[in-house]
Order: structure tokens, then sequence, then C-alpha cells
């Protein structure tokens, strides 16, 4: 089942538990916090697993040192292992990738911390998944 991915929180800087990205969200949610060395204007983010989607945030770019923390809110998602996968952007280049898996539960809050290491040079290069929106259109930050 394909869960439309919706991001609460742009790119906020991350902190303690009382400041979750998903505080206040009724529903399936992952405060992702992101973390690694430097900054990013942006976070190509791709789901599948329990639910499935692919997103660009923030939508205008905003250089943020890392960490960062992004609130995903999932409808329709399903108990089950949500792999997410991170490419970090600065400048139009990629500046780092990680991935995480973690296990949710249909309609509950958790948590979720991904590096990123290493750099990409833009674009899918040496294993850096390719990262899609919805309409199967290549990601173009």
């Amino acid at each position: 089942m394909r869960a439309t991915l919706i991001l609460l929180v742009a790119l906020a800087a991350a902190a303690g538990c009382d400041n979750s990205a998903c505080r206040g969200v009724d529903g399936t949610c992952v405060a992702l916090t992101v973390e690694g060395a430097g900054s990013v204007d942006g976070l190509e983010i791709a789901l599948s697993g329990a639910a499935s989607g692919t997103k660009v945030v923030p939508p205008i770019a905003t250089v943020s040192a890392l960490p960062v923390e992004v609130g995903l809110q999932l409808a329709h998602a399903s108990t089950g292992v949500l792999h997410i996968d991170v490419g970090g952007v600065l400048l139009g280049d990629r500046v780092g990738n990680g991935s995480v898996d973690v296990s949710i539960t249909s309609g509950a809050h958790t948590r979720a911390t991904v590096t990123l290491s290493g750099g990409g040079g833009g674009g899918g290069d040496g294993g850096t998944p390719s990262f899609f929106d919805v309409t199967g259109t290549r990601v173009h930050h």
C-alpha cells in the first residue's frame, strides 16, 4: 500500500524530546533526526517498506547546520519496518547519504536518527539512490 508522505516540518534545528517534530500530530509519525558534519539546504527522502513515497524538503532551500529534524507524517502506513533513505544536498550538490530502518506501529509516533556520510557529488553516482517524486519524475533540487 502506498502511503502519502506528508512532511510537517521542513528543516528545524534538532533539540530534545520536548521539541519533537511529531508533537501535536495525529496518526503515524516519525521524528527523523539527520546528523552529520557540515550543513545542508535540503534533504531528499525516500521511504519503502511499511510506507512508501519520496519528498525533497524544504520546498525552498534553507541552509541549516546539522543536525536537523524533520517530521514524517505517514497517512495509511502499516505496522512494520520502515526503510528511510536520506540524501543531504547543499547548493545543488549531494553532500552525504544515509539510511535507517525503524519499526513503526500504525497510528503511533516514533523517533529515528540517520547519519549522513560521504559525499555524492550530486545525482546518483557510486550507489547513491535515485530519488523520484510520486509521479515518477526525477527530483531536481
